[in-house]
């Protein structure tokens, strides 16, 4: 946009309003931010290092803060306070009644996430791709929920993990300690309205991370929701929603 002539002002202080007021609707006690906090990867321009540390300060004076990093996330520390806890790409999990992992995409998970009841990621940034007759189009962001194959995760994560030629990877990660589990994966829309998407209603998509371009996923059970909650049906039936260009 820059190089059209447009300048979109920073948008920290209205996410913090959003942030806030979502605090306050919901009553929670804690936050957890699953990376890309910064939009530049190898810098801190000044509006980030004004208006993302100002963000993040004033909201931990109302909140505790857990961050995994994402891949924009490159010395996202020198932004952030004592107070708020910052965990590696590899995600963590929070182990109470019901096990919930969290990381952003990008880089393989801890083995103990695998095991998780629910596994919340990001980067991604799913949307639903919408067109009329008239050739109109337009996009709506959207949760994703999958499930994954234990089988192939286990042979692609035993792969990752140094196991060569096993022949029954769930085993084998067993023996390493390692425990695959069936988790409910919950792909989460970008919080920045003004941040692009994937299409994931387009048959040629594809998704981003180690765990979702594995091919391990079941994507005929995929289903989707979007923003209000309206539930609209499996993956596949969203694929509908795109007229086939001609």
């Amino acid at each position: 946009m820059a190089q059209k002539g447009v300048s979109i002002p920073p948008q920290a202080e209205e996410m913090k309003t959003r942030i806030l007021n979502l605090i306050e609707r919901t009553s929670a006690d804690e936050l957890v931010i699953i990376g890309d906090v910064k939009h530049n990867i190898f810098r801190i321009p000044h509006s980030e290092w004004r208006g993302v540390a100002k963000l993040l300060e004033d909201v931990s004076k109302k909140i505790d803060i857990q961050i995994t990093l994402g891949n924009h996330d490159v010395n996202l520390d020198l932004l952030l306070s004592n107070d708020i806890c910052i965990h590696s790409s590899k995600g963590f999990l929070i182990d109470d009644d019901i096990k919930i992992g969290f990381i952003h995409g990008h880089a393989w998970p801890k083995p103990d996430l695998l095991q998780a009841n629910y596994l919340i990621m990001g980067h991604n940034h799913p949307v639903i791709e919408v067109r009329d007759e008239l050739g109109g189009k337009w996009f709506e962001p959207a949760w994703l929920e999958l499930q994954w194959n234990r089988e192939k995760i286990a042979s692609s994560f035993a792969n990752y993990f140094g196991l060569r030629e096993v022949l029954d990877p769930i085993e084998d990660l067993k023996r390493a300690s390692v425990q695959i589990g069936n988790p409910k994966i919950i792909v989460m829309p970008a919080f920045n309205p003004l941040l692009g998407g994937v299409a994931v209603n387009r048959p040629e998509m594809n998704l981003l991370g180690p765990l979702l371009s594995s091919n391990v996923m079941e994507k005929s059970t995929a289903k989707v929701k979007l923003l209000d909650g309206t539930y609209l049906g499996s993956l596949e039936n969203c694929s509908r929603l795109v007229r086939q260009e001609k």
